[in-house]
C-alpha cells in the first residue's frame, strides 16, 4: 500500500516554484539565471550484501523539505537486472518510483499520485517518453507538487547521461497541462538545482552495517565543497564530528565520504549539513540525517 500523498505548505510552495520553474517550464536557464552545476553523479550502489548478482542499482528520486524549499534526491534501490537497453532501465527505475510503499527514510515523500501506473517507455534522441495511466488520470495537486513531480520523473529517468529530458503522455495522449501550474507540452529537463544540496547515499536508511569502521558516502553542491559531519549515538550524544571536502564545490555537484569507527552495536544517526558562510544572515543551512543500525 502506497503511503498517502503529503501536501506541502503554501509558503514553501512559492519558494519551490521559484527554484524549479526555469528548468521545468522551458528546459534551459535564461539570462541571469546564474551558473548551472554539472549533472549529478550517477546512483551509488548500496554496501555489498548477500543479494544475488543478477541485480542492478537504479536511483528513484523522492522529495525532501528543506529550510525554504522542496528538493528531490536520489534513493538507490536494487532491482533485478534488466539488461543494457535504456528503455528497459528507465522502465525499471520509474517502476520503482511508482511502486513506492512507505519510504525507509521518514523525511522523504513523493508527489506521485497514488495508483499511477506506467504503460511504456520509449527513447528517441535523448528524450525519454513516459506514458502514464492509472491514478494520474483526473488527479490534482499544488504548484509545488507538480514541480517536484516533474523533477522526480526527470531525474529518475536519467539512468544514463545520454538522457537529457522527459516527455509525458497520459494514457497514450500528449498533455499540455496536468494540474495547471506547469507547461508539459515540451520536453522537461532534470534541473540540477532541484537536487538536495547534500545527500547521504551509503548506508541506506534503515540499513544494518557491521560495528567497527564504516564509510559514509554522499553527494553535495555546497559552498567551498565543505560538508559538516556528525555521528550521534542512540541517546543523541555526539560521538564524532568534523568536516569533509567534496570532490568539487558549488555550483557543481561532487561526491564526499567520511570514515569513522562505530564502537559497538546499536542505533546511530549520521548528520550532514552545509556550512553557513553568511554567519546567520542568510537562509538556514540545509541538514540531512541518516539513521542506521550496527551489528556484530
Amino acid at each position: 500500500m502506497r503511503s498517502p500523498l503529503r501536501r506541502p505548505s503554501v509558503a514553501l510552495a512559492t519558494v519551490a516554484t521559484a527554484l524549479l520553474l526555469a528548468a521545468c517550464a522551458g528546459g534551459t536557464s535564461g539570462p541571469g539565471a546564474g551558473p548551472v552545476p554539472s549533472p549529478a553523479p550517477g546512483p551509488e550502489a548500496p554496501a555489498p550484501d548477500d543479494t544475488p548478482d543478477a541485480t542492478i542499482v537504479v536511483a528513484m528520486h523522492l522529495v525532501r523539505s528543506g529550510p525554504t524549499a522542496f528538493y528531490v534526491e536520489p534513493v538507490p534501490v536494487r532491482i533485478p537486472d534488466v539488461g543494457d537497453a535504456l528503455s528497459a532501465r528507465i522502465t525499471a527505475a520509474i517502476g520503482a518510483l511508482l511502486d513506492l510503499g512507505t519510504p525507509e527514510d521518514p523525511e522523504l515523500f513523493t508527489s506521485v499520485p497514488e495508483g499511477t501506473t506506467l504503460h511504456r517507455v520509449t527513447v528517441d534522441g535523448g528524450i525519454a517518453t513516459l506514458d502514464l495511466a492509472g491514478g494520474i488520470i483526473g488527479s490534482s495537486g499544488s504548484s509545488s507538487q507538480e514541480l517536484t513531480f516533474a523533477q522526480q520523473l526527470a531525474h529518475t529517468a536519467r539512468v544514463d547521461t545520454s538522457i537529457t529530458a522527459i516527455r509525458l503522455l497520459i494514457d497514450g495522449s500528449p498533455v499540455d497541462e496536468l494540474w495547471g501550474h506547469l507547461d508539459w507540452s515540451g520536453p522537461i529537463e532534470p534541473d540540477p538545482f532541484a537536487l538536495s544540496p547534500i545527500t547521504i547515499t551509503v548506508p541506506l536508511a534503515g540499513e544494518t552495517v557491521p560495528a567497527g569502521p564504516v564509510t559514509f558516502r554522499g553527494q553535495a553542491t555546497v559552498f567551498e565543497a565543505t560538508v559538516l559531519v556528525t555521528l550521534l549515538g542512540e541517546n543523541g550524544a555526539v560521538l564524532e564530528e568534523g568536516f569533509v571536502t567534496a570532490t568539487t564545490g558549488a555550483p557543481e555537484r561532487g561526491t564526499w565520504e567520511w570514515t569513522v569507527t562505530l564502537p559497538r552495536t546499536g542505533l546511530y544517526t549520521m548528520v550532514a549539513q552545509e556550512s553557513d558562510p553568511s554567519g546567520g544572515e542568510g537562509r538556514p543551512p540545509f541538514v540531512t540525517t541518516r539513521t542506521f543500525r550496527a551489528s556484530d
